[in-house]
């Protein structure tokens, strides 16, 4: 998810995941697409998060996120980020229709 605001853009990758995330390569998504984003769209993105649901981060995942400057956003994180926040559904359906960059060309 590409978000652009005035406080500085960021790139939030989300996954989901029923058990534990201990897969420390798939949390450096955002900062390995970040060059891709910041050609295409001109700008800078300076703010790097990963959202996932796991019940539980291992450590290794959290010293990768940390070392590369990546936020980690577990479900309790999102939570109280969801209580705090107004969330409206055509905001829903305009990014559910977005163009989507793909990397893999």
């Amino acid at each position: 998810m590409v978000v652009f605001s005035e406080k500085g853009n960021a790139l939030i990758q989300c996954k989901t995941s029923m058990y534990s995330l201990e897969d420390a390569k798939m949390v450096l998504e955002p900062y390995n697409a970040r060059p891709e984003y910041e050609a295409r769209f001109h700008k800078e993105f300076p703010k790097l998060i990963f959202c996932t649901n796991a019940l539980h981060v291992g450590n290794k995942v959290r010293e990768k996120v940390k070392k590369y400057g990546i936020d980690i956003w577990t479900a309790k994180e999102m939570g109280r980020l969801l209580d705090i926040s107004t969330v409206h559904y055509e905001d829903l359906l305009r990014w559910e229709s977005a163009e989507r960059l793909s990397l893999d060309s």
